[in-house]
């Protein structure tokens, strides 16, 4: 078998990578170990600003326009609506963070787009926000995991489903037993740590759990965020989450952190729920919290696309079309994501 690109590894960056290959007529095989990913578990939650201290996200207008660009033409290759508008109400914690809100949206142009003018009032008893909501839009969630099965359903027959064995591939002769291929993407995530070619990266797993919970007491639909958030996802059913946790002994769900996630829930929502099921994905994180792209210096032809970090799905498809441009149009790649800003073997 002959093909353009090897992936490896199933998640948001390659799947945004493996679109770009259906458009450009480039052939490709993916091999997906089936374990999960941190994009198996994400919320998917999309939001441009960083919350906690009033600031955009890096390159935030641009990567927004794109995701929903790139979520609409999933939808006009797959059928699917992978991408839900929501709003998002900040609870404020006193007149102070009312006074900043107010203030760096009129002195951020990027700010003045996304934060609404107006603070709004919490009308919902189950809610502790005594002094309101501060109200984004242009946010939402992306149906990640509806994403994934569907576009490996329809293109089920540029699936492996196991575990690409390194010792197995013939570099030079751009091989990996009877596949012959031009070019080899990595975008394995937190699981790039056990390969040998790119294992120089300076990458963190960052494990994250996340609960999704029921309960019929009546809110906003919206996402909610405070000490963490609250997303609705339908059916009276919502994801809480999510726990930043780097020094951690095993990928398993933790009664300690679902019990850090309860507490964190309940500081600002005060009505009845239930916990339904909870889950655990390692984020790729990098020290400079920037995604790592680009080709390996000494073995041409092999490219990694990966560090999306806690903005995975703010950041898979600007990083895929990055990528997949450099290889195919020759366009230079950004310094600040270039894997090249760190030294290699």
């Amino acid at each position: 078998m002959k093909v353009d690109y090897l992936l490896v590894g199933y998640g948001l960056a390659n799947i945004c990578f493996a679109k770009y290959c259906i458009e450009n007529n480039k052939s490709f095989i993916i091999y997906d170990d089936q374990k999960m990913t941190a994009s198996n578990v994400a919320a998917g939650v999309v939001n441009p600003v960083v919350l906690k201290r009033f600031s955009p996200v890096w390159k935030a207008k641009e990567r927004v326009d794109l995701l929903k660009k790139t979520y609409e033409e999933f939808k006009g290759l797959l059928g699917g609506k992978y991408f839900k508008d929501l709003p998002t109400y900040r609870i404020l914690a006193n007149d102070k963070e009312k006074e900043i809100w107010q203030r760096k949206r009129i002195e951020n142009h990027i700010l003045e787009e996304y934060l609404k003018r107006d603070i709004k009032p919490n009308d919902y008893q189950v809610l502790k926000a005594d002094y309101g909501f501060g109200e984004m839009k242009g946010t939402g969630y992306v149906k990640i995991t509806e994403l994934l099965a569907d576009f490996k359903n329809q293109y089920k027959e540029h699936f492996i489903n196991e575990k690409l064995e390194y010792k197995d591939l013939d570099i030079e002769n751009k091989t990996y037993r009877d596949i012959n291929f031009d070019k080899i993407v990595f975008a394995e995530g937190a699981k790039v740590l056990n390969n040998p070619f790119f294992n120089f990266v300076p990458l963190e797993p960052n494990k994250g759990q996340m609960l999704k919970i029921r309960t019929e007491a009546e809110l906003p639909n919206a996402i909610i965020k405070s000490k963490c958030f609250l997303m609705p996802i339908g059916g009276y059913e919502y994801y809480v989450g999510a726990t930043y946790n780097v020094d951690f002994e095993n990928e398993e769900a933790t009664l300690e952190d679902r019990q850090k996630l309860q507490e964190q829930l309940e500081s600002f929502f005060k009505g009845r729920y239930q916990i339904i099921d909870e889950k655990v994905g390692l984020r790729p994180t990098v020290p400079d919290r920037k995604p790592i792209i680009g080709e390996h210096t000494i073995h041409k032809g092999m490219y990694i696309l990966n560090g999306l970090g806690t903005r995975g799905t703010f950041n898979g498809p600007a990083m895929a079309k990055e990528l997949f441009e450099h290889i195919e149009n020759g366009k230079e790649i950004s310094a600040d994501v270039d894997v090249k800003r760190f030294k290699q073997d």
